[in-house]
């Protein structure tokens, strides 16, 4: 019996089709339909499910946060701001002031900033140095709309702070927090008086803490040690303060880092462990006085500091001493490389300048240093350090328009902001808004080196002052001994 196998077909035994329809004319034209569907309508079906998408995915967070606002926590988050913003704000004033014309000495020249009411039953507000310098009047309004008249008690240049007084008691104070704790990422608010805007609040957070080696603010020769923030700041803020999600005050808001001179998210404050010890100072004494080593220094090379093993290369470097200082009678050497101070570590010149700085007069340190690759210490006494506020005035640069209206050749200039009542630069005839050209005839041209002048000065030794009065004329004024320098 033959078994039933599969059909099989030849090639040359394949039917005929005849007038039928080809398959691959149908193909072809079936592609290029499919490929102008996709050309023509890709976009269309592209666009369509990605706003679907998006429309989802905006839908589902909408119905979280609505989750999120029936159980309380959105209300609670803004809360916080709320609540910081409410304690410190009665404490923030704006401050106004009038002073002679910067060039030339003619006219009005008004400004603004902020200010923060430090202690209400005396009176005492907080605010920048470079609010209140050159101010013949002060007015200081509070949050509810009074308007006080303002005197300034002191100043100092070297950290940009100032205290003013009103007529007490006031309403309330600053509560103040503390600043060595804050952290980048931290929350905080700026408050003051941008373009005129009084009770104004920014949010940012803690951009950067302890920063220092400011290029554009080295010429002032300020202590550098600010917190960096995003939150706004703009003309107006300055002096008002920088406060923490408890409405504590943590710093003061001082300057900005911008192109353009208004905020552009670069805002820096002074930290309220360096506001606190000035401001005291300030109150006691209407100058701040500090310590004072004697000693000229320079950046740690890394190179030099890996050859002797600082690792990470951290410290400063002593380029030079000034004879008969506290360094000198300690017999540390040019060269040597500080490294800790009473056992903190030294981190750059900076740093070793301010921890120098906020101690006494008198104080005792211990410093642990290099020399010759070897690691040594030795103690110093501080001095106290000399400068012309020891003589009873504090200098600023002169701007370039001030150069330009007072006629200032030879270089930018040196600007006198304050003179203390019944100091020997008031009794010998200085007065705000007069520019210093030379001490004891040697030329001035910035506030740094009119302090290594006066820290050259002998113990009552006559010092005599070239000025430029704000009409352009010249003088001489003598500044008669009083005891001696420091």
């Amino acid at each position: 019996m033959a078994l039933d196998g599969p059909e099989v077909f030849r090639i040359e035994d394949a039917p005929q089709q005849g007038s039928g329809l080809r398959l691959g004319p149908i193909l072809l034209i079936l592609a290029l339909f499919l490929g102008f569907c996709l050309v023509a309508l890709g976009p269309w079906l592209a666009f369509r499910i990605g706003f679907s998408w998006e429309l989802g995915r905006s839908e589902a967070t909408a119905q979280m946060l609505r989750q999120l606002d029936e159980q309380g926590v959105l209300s609670r988050s803004s809360g916080l701001f709320r609540m910081a913003a409410t304690r410190v704000m009665p404490s923030v004033v704006q401050v106004r002031t009038n002073g002679l014309n910067r060039v030339g000495g003619f006219g009005v020249e008004s400004g603004i900033g902020s200010g923060v009411i430090y202690d209400r039953r005396r009176g005492y507000i907080v605010t920048n140095n470079h609010v209140i310098q050159n101010a013949t009047s002060i007015t200081v309004k509070l949050q509810r709309g009074q308007e006080l008249v303002g005197r300034l008690v002191g100043a100092d240049p070297k950290t940009d702070l100032a205290v003013i007084q009103v007529p007490a008691p006031l309403p309330v104070e600053a509560a103040w927090g503390d600043s060595d704790s804050l952290d980048v990422g931290d929350w905080v608010l700026a408050v003051g008086s941008p373009f005129f805007l009084e009770q104004s609040v920014s949010a940012g957070i803690v951009s950067a803490t302890r920063r220092s080696n400011i290029p554009m603010l080295q010429q002032e020769e300020i202590y550098q040690d600010f917190i960096q923030t995003d939150a706004a700041i703009n003309p107006g803020n300055s002096g008002g303060p920088l406060v923490n999600l408890k409405g504590e005050v943590v710093g003061i808001n001082t300057a900005i880092l911008s192109e353009t001179g208004f905020n552009q998210g670069i805002g820096l404050a002074i930290p309220a462990s360096v506001v606190k010890p000035v401001v005291e100072q300030l109150i006691v004494h209407q100058r701040v006085i500090r310590g004072y080593m004697g000693v000229l220094l320079e950046p740690l090379d890394p190179a030099e500091a890996r050859e002797i093993g600082i690792d990470p290369p951290q410290g400063a470097k002593i380029a030079s001493l000034v004879p008969g200082s506290p360094a000198e009678k300690a017999q540390m050497r040019v060269g040597d490389i500080v490294v800790r101070l009473d056992g903190e570590p030294v981190r750059d010149v900076a740093d070793l300048r301010n921890k120098i700085g906020r101690l006494g007069v008198g104080s005792r340190v211990k410093l642990e240093f290099y020399r010759e690759g070897q690691l040594r210490s030795l103690e110093v006494v501080l001095a106290e350090l000399p400068s012309v506020a020891s003589l009873g005035f504090t200098v600023r640069s002169a701007t370039p328009e001030e150069s330009v209206g007072l006629n200032l050749r030879r270089g930018p200039g040196v600007i006198v902001t304050q003179v203390g009542r019944d100091t020997p630069a008031e009794r010998a005839g200085l007065r705000p808004g007069m520019a210093l050209l030379r001490i004891n005839r040697i030329p001035v041209f910035n506030p740094a080196q009119c302090d290594q002048i006066v820290m050259r000065l002998m113990p009552g030794e006559e010092i005599f002052l070239q000025v430029r009065q704000p009409d352009g004329t010249d003088g001489i004024l003598v500044i008669a001994p009083s005891g001696g320098n420091p």
